[in-house]
């Protein structure tokens, strides 16, 4: 992306968002980026999840399919080591998420306390309910729906039960009735 915007400085840039997230900092990244550019407008389609929603802060406008969904949470890692490289990936997780905090409250004027508060429920929004709060700015009514990105949406506590149910139907949950021939078990979703 950075260097698409090099190549294009001063014009306006659509980008097309439908993601799960990924790693917290490669968000945050293409969020300096398109924010240093200054004429990006995300437009979201299907879904904008963890470090996806991140990267939304850094556009001039962020418009939202109606059909479409945001998240955000806590950053989280796997690491293993000793007690001292435990304690020091919980700080670093510490700082990473207060700095998410503070981006996205500088993005939506809400306060920083009760962005933190959603991210640590793990908070899902519609597109109407991501406009309400100011996580986008209009819905994208020209668009049309797209499916949401392949991921394991049953890893996330707080995701709607149709996602949830998609991505076990779809096989990309990782007990799932699409891979290794086991029996969807409604309860789980």
């Amino acid at each position: 992306l950075a260097a698409f915007l090099g190549r294009h400085p001063g014009r306006d840039v659509d980008c097309i968002v439908n993601s799960p997230g990924g790693d917290a900092l490669e968000g945050a990244a293409i969020l300096a980026e398109a924010e240093a550019h200054g004429r990006v407008r995300f437009r979201v389609r299907g879904l904008a999840a963890s470090s996806a929603s991140l990267l939304l802060c850094g556009g001039r406008e962020v418009l939202v399919h109606p059909a479409a969904f945001w998240m955000a949470h806590r950053p989280w890692s796997l690491v293993a080591g000793d007690a001292d490289d435990l304690r020091a990936e919980a700080a670093l997780l510490e700082k990473v998420g207060s700095t998410d905090a503070e981006v996205y409250a500088r993005f939506s004027g809400q306060p920083v306390d009760r962005v933190a508060a959603w991210l640590a429920a793990e908070t899902w929004l519609s597109a109407d309910e991501a406009v309400a709060l100011a996580f986008a700015d209009a819905l994208d009514t020209e668009a049309e729906p797209e499916a949401p990105s392949p991921a394991d949406y049953s890893e996330f506590e707080g995701a709607p039960a149709a996602l949830k149910r998609l991505a076990v139907e779809a096989g990309w949950a990782s007990v799932s009735p699409a891979r290794e021939g086991e029996t969807l078990d409604e309860n789980r979703t």
